[in-house]
Order: C-alpha cells, then structure tokens, then sequence
C-alpha cells in the first residue's frame, strides 16, 4: 500500500470517527487495541547476516577498518567551521 493510499483512508476513517456514537468509538478503541497488540507480539524482526556477501569479507581487519573511517569522519567534522 502506498504511503498516499494509507493517507486517505486514514482521513476517511477520522471523517467517520467524528459521526460515531460514544458506544461505538469505545468498541472500534477496543477492537484497534487488539490489532496493535497482536502486529506488537508478532516475531522480531531479524538483521543476522544481512551483510553476508556484501563485500565485507575482504577486508582483513574490519574493526580497525571501521575505527579508522570513523575517526576521518570525527575529523572532518570537527574541523569544519561553524
């Protein structure tokens, strides 16, 4: 679903939330609730091994690679005028 899609039907949900009675907002906020407590307790999302292949493994020492670029980066920072 595209973001302007998911935009408009949010706004034509508020436009029909506002003509509810009470009774019937409490009963959409319960049924609303069990839908984000269910996509909350849904399996983690998992990042393990989505840089394999990716190039990475032909860098012999990629800690000091990495601790290496991020003091150039440090330093380009710094030194930049304000």
């Amino acid at each position: 679903m595209s973001k302007s899609t998911k935009q408009l039907r949010q706004f034509r949900i508020r436009r029909q939330l506002a003509h509810l009675p009470e009774k019937q907002l409490k009963l959409i906020e319960e049924i609303i609730g069990a839908a984000n407590k269910a996509s909350a307790s849904s399996a983690p999302l998992k990042l393990e091994g989505i840089w394999k292949n990716k190039g990475f493994e032909q860098i012999e020492n990629l800690e000091q690679a990495l601790k290496e670029t991020r003091q150039e980066l440090e330093d380009t920072i710094a030194g930049r005028a304000l």
